[in-house]
């Protein structure tokens, strides 16, 4: 099984009905290679945002640091979070406190990537 799927497993099942919609649609982009990069593009976006202490506490063996709904949106950037909130069917007021909750899930510390 791998990080996504582990993800989807912890999401509350009104999130997780189709991996083609809501939260498991925003966190496929965001995670996989395609339009959001992975893991690496994702660590190099919360570095350039002052958060790269935050986005390595996640893959790191310590306690996760939580991020503000605001703050992975000054991370990711607007259009990235429109074109996610467009990707999943849901806005991005309702998308981005569900992605906060659910990106620095303890499912990231066993990710192969060097956040730094």
């Amino acid at each position: 099984m791998g990080l996504l799927d582990t993800i989807m497993n912890e999401l509350p099942q009104e999130h997780a009905a189709s991996q083609n919609s809501g939260v498991p649609a925003a966190l496929t982009s965001l995670l996989e290679h395609g339009e959001g990069g992975g893991l690496i593009a994702l660590a190099e976006k919360f570095n350039s945002a002052g958060l790269g202490q935050a986005f390595e506490s996640w893959v790191g063996n310590g306690p996760d640091h939580a991020v503000a709904p605001e703050d992975l949106h000054r991370a990711l950037g607007s259009e990235q979070v429109q074109n996610l909130a467009e990707r999943s069917g849901m806005s991005k007021g309702e998308l981005l406190p569900l992605l906060a909750q659910y990106l620095p899930k303890e499912t990231l510390n066993n990710a192969d990537c060097q956040a730094t």
